[in-house]
């Protein structure tokens, strides 16, 4: 059996420890992760948050690349995705002598299943390594086994004569998704590959049914109303997007061309109850530059695009904002004609201001949300303990002047807005995008105590 991480989550608190990612974006949507606003702060009454610290959190890093520059491959030495923790791991392996430290309840049962690029021998980049899938599986308390194993792509099999992405020649290697009774694993382009759920072994590419003509992202969305599959495909040729819907038994009921002026990498978005929102931004492919086909074109015109969920075929709406580009979305909701859109940009420090909610990862909290937040992840009814979508905002009083610049742009923003309690994770962390700047601002946010910010009461 193949569990989704909420519930796997929601079971595993509180019990024996596991590890997993802080900054999930696959949690967003109109039925996951946290859904509070970044907008419509009001003063209230306010509580003293326990005096733990910011520890190792980060948040927004700047852009740096030049208008119109070719993303150029790091030199050897600075390939930090061949090294240390993020090296690549030779061969499969399977392990059933598995010791647990603590206790597994025996309801949680099911396959918690990782994917990432795995490179064999030297790579360019940490998106060229062929995927590799990790499965631990838990069962009546017990962890049965561990199990990882290469994804049996064109990239493994035969590399010399691949080709270029696409269809099923594909990496795989970004993510897993588990829906109508298939596990897929995703790359960014090209086709999912189907695994067998009970061994992680590889099935093939997946291309439902003959029906997926496009490349299929690595991030859809699944709404756990209807059960249905969001996904969208980015292409190098027209159409460059193309937005697509599964029903809950994985069956493609919708393909919906739209239409772009330049094919840019669209590695994210976000659905709203009513609204599916794309990110059309200035890394921009060429195939005119050395190295990786992207580009970083201040001269692109930077939109956020809005279509109706139900549409079947364009009517877009686009929204111009500043150039800027950005990777993942956190979340997005919908009250009315009003949709509020959370992601991490990459260039907020550089411009000296952050202007939204930080997120906010923290070990334990409450079984209860704020609304609208929609789901909670805990079963624990301690009342110090903060609920979903909680806003937390550092204190007028708290003296910022000994910090560095950066910092005091971060904590300007959480007197300012505050952070949201985002999802269970690593204790007091801010979500960021990653970056090699970040680690020089710890020693700075690490001065940064829980009992220096006060819990927000909400409007009703």
């Amino acid at each position: 059996m193949y569990t989704d991480r909420r519930t796997f989550i929601t079971a595993a608190l509180g019990t024996a420890f596991l590890a997993g990612c802080a900054n999930d974006p696959d949690l967003a949507g109109p039925v996951g992760g946290s859904t509070a606003p970044t907008t419509g702060l009001t003063t209230g009454p306010t509580s003293t948050v326990p005096a733990a610290t910011l520890a190792t959190a980060t948040t927004i890093a700047p852009t740096t690349v030049a208008s119109m520059a070719p993303v150029a491959p790091l030199p050897s030495s600075e390939r930090w995705w061949l090294d240390k923790n993020f090296a690549p791991v030779v061969g499969d392996l399977d392990a059933t002598d598995l010791r647990v430290s603590g206790q597994l309840p025996a309801a949680l049962s099911g396959t918690w299943v990782r994917n990432g690029s795995n490179p064999a021998g030297e790579s360019a980049h940490w998106f060229l390594g062929n995927g590799m899938v990790h499965g631990l599986r838990l069962r009546d308390g017990q962890a049965e086994w561990y199990r990882r194993t290469a994804i049996q792509t064109p990239y493994l099999l035969d590399p010399e004569n691949a080709g270029i992405p696409g269809g099923a020649v594909s990496y795989s290697n970004v993510s897993s998704v588990f829906h109508g009774g298939r596990l897929l694993s995703l790359g960014e382009i090209g086709f999912p590959y189907e695994l067998d759920a009970d061994d992680l072994s590889t099935v093939g590419a997946h291309d439902f049914e003959g029906q997926l003509t496009t490349n299929m992202t690595a991030h859809p969305k699944i709404d756990a109303q209807t059960g249905e599959m969001h996904f969208f495909g980015y292409n190098f040729a027209e159409p460059y997007l193309t937005y697509l819907v599964a029903d809950a038994a994985g069956q493609l009921q919708r393909t919906v061309p739209i239409t772009l002026p330049a094919p840019s990498m669209v590695h994210d978005f976000a659905i709203t109850e009513q609204s599916v929102l794309f990110l059309d931004l200035a890394v921009v492919f060429t195939a005119a530059e050395p190295g990786l086909p992207y580009l970083f074109d201040r001269g692109h015109q930077c939109r956020i695009g809005v279509l109706d969920r139900a549409a079947t075929f364009d009517t877009t709406r686009w929204f111009d904002i500043e150039p800027c580009f950005v990777f993942h979305t956190i979340n997005a909701h919908q009250d009315g004609s009003i949709i509020t859109f959370d992601v991490i940009r990459y260039d907020e420090l550089k411009a000296g201001e952050i202007k939204h909610a930080l997120r906010v990862t923290i070990k334990n909290s409450r079984k209860a949300y704020v609304a609208p937040a929609t789901h909670y992840a805990s079963r624990k009814t301690d009342p110090n303990l903060p609920r979903m979508g909680e806003r937390l905002r550092l204190k007028a009083s708290v003296d910022t002047s000994r910090f560095s610049p950066e910092v005091k742009i971060i904590a300007a923003a959480l007197k300012k807005y505050g952070m949201l309690v985002a999802d269970n994770g690593i204790d007091w962390a801010l979500s960021s995008a990653p970056d090699e700047r970040i680690p020089t601002l710890h020693d700075d946010l690490r001065k940064i105590k829980g009992s220096m910010f006060e819990v927000v009461e909400m409007p009703k």
